[in-house]
């Protein structure tokens, strides 16, 4: 008797198959995880220069507001020169005044102190007063900033102390609260050497 061997010269269609299905697999999962390590880089870098914006746009507001001579939430008119800080539209700006001939102040020049700023917010700080329809002087203002970078949307808060001692005036209301809008997204300032 002779046995005949059979040899397997090919692959089979349910292991051409099976191989296929396996790689598809293998590859979906590779390009999902590569796809959501890129997502994730994207993100994580759209925060940081998110966060730098934010820190270096609070480092300008601390440096102009921390020596201020006068600050206010309506126009300084004493002196020959003002500056103000305004969101206008995305951008943060710094506008300076000047008095003309005539009495009148005219915008002297603007400095771009950040972009990307969706609210602006200044609040003074002061630990519940205690008497009401008083007006009381404070020396210290929290900035409140929200920025927008790609799709990724901040808050940040500083703290400034003004070293200048009687700077914002506020009063409070029958009920001990702030007489003061919800949001103020202009300040008035006026410095020592101006």
């Amino acid at each position: 008797m002779k046995v005949h061997k059979r040899t397997r010269k090919g692959l089979t269609l349910i292991e051409v198959i099976l191989t296929i299905a396996i790689m598809t697999i293998i590859g979906q999962a590779l390009y999902s995880i590569y796809h959501v390590g890129t997502k994730s880089f994207e993100i994580n870098r759209d925060m940081g220069f998110t966060q730098q914006d934010a820190r270096l746009i609070l480092e300008n507001l601390n440096n102009e507001m921390r020596t201020a001579k006068e600050v206010s939430t309506d126009i300084i008119d004493s002196g020959n020169k003002y500056s103000s800080i305004v969101k206008d539209g995305n951008v943060l700006k710094k506008i300076s005044y000047v008095m003309n001939e005539s009495g009148d102040f005219v915008e002297d020049s603007t400095k771009i102190l950040g972009t990307n700023i969706n609210m602006l917010n200044f609040k003074p700080i002061d630990q519940n007063p205690e008497d009401i329809n008083i007006e009381y002087i404070t020396d210290m203002i929290s900035v409140e900033i929200v920025t927008n970078e790609e799709n990724v949307s901040r808050s940040y808060t500083m703290d400034i102390r003004l070293e200048n001692g009687n700077i914002i005036k506020y009063s409070t209301n029958e009920l001990g609260e702030y007489n003061l809008p919800e949001t103020i997204d202009r300040i008035y300032y006026t410095k020592y050497d101006e």
